[in-house]
């Protein structure tokens, strides 16, 4: 018998006829996500009294025990217990201590006489991740099959830029027709440098492409959408890793369902596209293609030649100003530190956010949970003549990121910089995670910056979120992957984005024959950064605190297309509905938070997006200043010309 952890405490207490005064307790100080010694501490309990074996360790900063072989005096052992978790991926450990008790197993059962010799794994159940319940995609032979079409690639002109492309689809919707189509803009703004900024580990890049196109809605949940847009629609080669499909977003609410069928129907998996027509950008060549069916990718190119030709006399604001207009909005920062300032109005005020904060840390004390992400929500009206597009625009210039998207859906947008993949799932069944956890503003100071960049990649606190949500997400990979391809070639790094550095890992693994991609997806959604640890216990206790569904944000917006998908998370990301634009913004519970710098963590990520909702309202009031200006100047050169 192997108890790991809680199995080692009960072990401990109740493995022997004799209680003498044996029992666990809460340690004065708690250890979660900790590595000490080699080995990874999730507990707030220890063991106490006489141990009823051999004290193999004992963890030496506060001398609570770690592994024991138990057994009573002048008999056999008859079970190993470890506190730390061996299975964890900051325990160096683990693997052999797991070799040597499976060793141990075998050679107990050859010593025992007059039984039948038992191999090992012939008679005990092998139990590992994957008899966890997962639920398991419907059959989907009701979804019709769109019969495949030659994909053409047509080479942009070179006039033909991104921010050219932007300016067609942000209007196609504009004008006295209403709502024509759903459009898209899967950004890949990239990290602090210039161009695809960091090879991705398997000869390609995080950000290098650009995808811009529109389509028509596509009605079905997850398994109709992921399925469908993974069979492909186009038959060819195409241009970079999206080759038509669908595109979309999950919810947030979808994930509950992903465990236990608490909502997260098929109805609640957010919004899709079939896509019809798009164009890629390859940042890496500086070139763009048209893509899709040969008659509409010659109508998109005609269309995209005769608006650029007739908005040639009326160029958008220039660069100039528009950096003018970020540099002004910074003053109006701090006015929302502690509450609301008129316009924002925030779903938990300071007060009550740091309330829950409390409380959440009580339950992590009492062991019932590790992490929490705790999120709020800050929301505003919008002036009339501010559009979603204006806001997407100021947030990819403000805050450029590889994982962004621009979605308009005619009743809901969506302005997301992400910095964050939640899950890239490759032809073969190759998969990709980078979650992010611990974050710090960049300073202007070079000095400053880097201190804060330092500060970061050294905090023990902001180290134990993301190892915890590390082991979190390889627990999720292995309820769909091939036992032993999980693995996590980058663990704990700094990425530094244009306003905040971040702390990163990468996990890997192979989905097992026989298994789907959809299943893949609904086996890891949501994104363990988004919840906390464990998964599915963390989000009941989120639902209590916040009283208030998250939607898109903390969800994934995405593609899929022939067998590979690619999610993000939802953050940094403002939802435009209903004359309304809402912003989620929010951060990891440990039991070493502190309140105020918890909230602050918070407000800092949620200003980013905040500032640029601002700059796309300021921008729109003075346009207005200018035309009026300008409309004084016309009726004074009237009045000019009647007096001569």
């Amino acid at each position: 018998m192997l108890g790991v952890c809680l199995g080692m405490q009960f072990m401990h207490v109740f493995g022997s006829s004799t209680s003498d005064d044996r029992g666990v307790k809460v340690m004065d100080k708690v250890k979660h996500g900790r590595v000490e010694e080699g080995w990874t501490r999730y507990h707030s309990y220890g063991v106490v009294g006489k141990v009823r074996g051999t004290v193999k360790h004992t963890w030496k900063e506060d001398g609570v025990v770690n592994i024991v072989e138990f057994h009573e005096e002048g008999e056999d052992v008859w079970g190993w217990g470890i506190q730390g978790h061996p299975e964890s991926v900051g325990s160096k450990g683990g693997k052999e201590y797991l070799r040597r008790f499976e060793e141990w197993v075998e050679r107990s059962m050859k010593e025992k006489r007059g039984r039948k010799k038992i191999e090992v794994g012939e008679e005990v159940k092998d139990i590992t991740t994957k008899d966890m319940e997962v639920k398991k995609s419907q059959d989907v032979s009701h979804v019709q099959e769109t019969p495949t079409r030659p994909i053409v690639s047509i080479p942009l002109p070179t006039w033909a830029t991104v921010e050219v492309f932007q300016s067609y689809l942000f209007n196609l919707n504009v004008g006295n027709q209403g709502f024509k189509t759903p459009t898209f803009h899967l950004d890949s703004g990239g990290l602090s440098d210039v161009g695809p900024s960091r090879p991705d580990g398997e000869g390609g890049y995080h950000d290098r492409y650009h995808y811009m196109g529109y389509g028509r809605r596509f009605h079905g949940g997850l398994s109709d959408a992921v399925d469908s847009g993974t069979k492909g629609l186009w038959d060819g080669e195409g241009r970079g890793e999206f080759k038509g499909g669908v595109v979309g977003y999950l919810s947030y609410e979808y994930g509950r369902g992903c465990f236990d069928g608490d909502g997260g129907d098929e109805g609640d998996g957010g919004k899709w596209m079939e896509v019809e027509e798009w164009v890629v950008f390859d940042k890496l060549e500086g070139k763009g293609w048209a893509c899709g069916g040969r008659e509409g990718v010659e109508r998109l190119v005609r269309e995209l030649k005769e608006w650029d030709m007739g908005r040639a006399g009326q160029r958008e604001v220039g660069g100039g100003r528009r950096k003018f207009l970020d540099d002004e909005v910074v003053c109006r920062e701090t006015d929302f530190d502690h509450g609301d300032d008129g316009n924002w109005r925030l779903s938990k005020s300071r007060e009550e956010y740091i309330a829950d904060i409390v409380e959440a840390k009580k339950l992590i004390t009492t062991g019932n949970t590790y992490e929490i992400c705790l999120t709020n929500e800050v929301s505003r009206d919008l002036p009339d003549e501010v559009r979603a597009s204006d806001i997407y625009q100021a947030l990819r210039r403000i805050n450029p990121a590889p994982y962004g998207a621009y979605m308009d859906f005619g009743d809901l947008q969506v302005c997301c910089s992400s910095p964050e993949r939640f899950l890239r799932i490759k032809e073969g069944g190759k998969m990709e995670s980078k979650p992010i956890k611990g974050t710090r503003k960049r300073s202007a100071d070079p000095q400053l910056d880097d201190a804060a960049r330092r500060e970061l990649e050294n905090s023990g606190k902001d180290r134990a979120e993301n190892l915890m949500i590390v082991d979190l997400v390889r627990a999720d990979f292995g309820r769909t992957c091939r036992r032993g391809s999980v693995e996590v070639p980058r663990f704990i790094e700094v990425e530094s984005y244009a306003t905040v550095h971040q702390l990163v890992s990468t996990i890997r693994g192979e989905i097992e024959e026989g298994g789907s991609t959809s299943d893949a997806v609904r086996a890891c959604f949501p994104g363990g950064s988004m919840t906390g640890a464990p998964k599915k216990r963390t989000m009941g206790y989120i639902r209590e605190f916040e009283g208030r569904d998250r939607g898109v944000y903390s969800g994934s917006i995405g593609w899929a297309s022939r067998g590979e998908v690619d999610l993000n998370i939802c953050i940094r990301t403002a939802v435009v509905e209903g004359g309304k634009v809402k912003i989620g913004c929010g951060g990891a519970i440990t039991v070493r938070s502190e309140e105020e710098e918890e909230w602050q963590e918070a407000m800092v990520k949620g200003n980013v997006v905040r500032k640029a909702v601002e700059v796309a309202i300021l921008e729109k009031e003075r346009e207005r200043e200018v035309e009026e200006i300008r409309g004084r100047e016309r009726m004074r050169m009237d009045e000019v010309k009647v007096e001569r």
